[in-house]
């Protein structure tokens, strides 16, 4: 649901479920791994045969609400020259 240079998609997440995930790599520093806060994974499983409507992470975002449930966000393009990226999420309509 993101795309963009893997520095940008990874340091800088723009979608919530991307957040999500990256939030949920085990960090490298232990000190640091201690103090922050940890991202708990909360998903339904969709169906890989019964696609359905609507956004296919909305079972799985943290900020997913009625419309992502209905329509299938478009791709976008969040507008940064340095950082070329686009977003499917109604959040950025």
């Amino acid at each position: 649901m993101e795309i963009g240079p893997a520095d940008a998609v990874f340091f800088d997440p723009q979608h919530a479920f991307t957040q999500m995930l990256v939030g949920s790599n085990p960090e490298p520093d232990p000190e640091f791994e201690r103090s922050r806060e940890h991202v708990v994974l909360k998903a339904e499983i969709p169906s890989p045969v019964n696609v359905g409507a609507g956004c296919r992470f909305a079972g799985r975002c943290p900020k997913a609400m009625d419309r992502c449930r209905a329509e299938t966000p478009q791709m976008i393009d969040i507008g940064r020259t340095q950082d070329p990226r686009r977003v499917a999420c109604h959040l950025f309509n």
